[in-house]
């Protein structure tokens, strides 16, 4: 067989062609349906592209058992392009712990006025912001978060726990957040 794309084609149309000629028409439709499926599988692979490809859940329409079909990998598939498309990554270094606390619990975060403008820019520009959070001196990511607003100003800082040389008044306005992932993660465990 060639293992050019156009002879592939060919090949697969003879194979379709065997096949139909031998078994019955309503065996052929089905099993010419399938075996097509399994055909572009081999291409893939055999044109040199990466494996996880052909088993890519937005590719793969299978039915369990039930006849249902299980979306459950395609959904988180799904949501992981949309996270990560047109999204622009920030690392957030917080002088203590408490403040990373506090941003979990109310799904705020604040910043200096010159860090905020970068943020609102990005905001206005991309899709998505994801704020990637770490303690100084931790060793470790503390989770991360996709902003949901630009800053605002109206509403109320919480009690932030800040160091002696920043005051609450030199932050900006407050920005929402939602937390994707609270986890911690040593930076050992990651290539960064």
């Amino acid at each position: 067989p060639d293992t050019k794309s156009n002879g592939n084609k060919v090949d697969s149309r003879r194979k379709r062609s065997k096949r139909s000629r031998s078994s019955s028409s309503s065996s052929s439709s089905s099993s010419s349906g399938s075996d097509s499926d399994e055909d572009k599988r081999k291409k893939v692979r055999s044109n040199g592209k990466n494996k996880s490809m052909s088993k890519s859940p937005s590719k793969k329409v299978g039915n369990n058992e039930s006849g249902t079909s299980s979306g459950k990998t395609y959904d988180y598939m799904t949501k992981l392009n949309y996270l990560f498309r047109d999204t622009r990554f920030f690392l957030i270094k917080s002088n203590n712990a408490d403040n990373v606390e506090i941003s979990k619990k109310d799904g705020v975060w604040a910043t200096l006025p010159q860090n905020e403008a970068n943020l609102n820019q990005a905001f206005r520009e991309s899709r998505n912001v994801l704020l990637i959070f770490s303690v100084n001196e931790s060793g470790k990511f503390a989770g991360f978060a996709r902003m949901s607003a630009e800053s605002n100003k109206s509403l109320e800082q919480p009690k932030w726990v800040l160091p002696p040389t920043i005051s609450a008044k030199s932050l900006g306005g407050v920005i929402t957040i939602d937390w994707i992932c609270h986890k911690e993660l040593p930076f050992i465990n990651t290539q960064h």
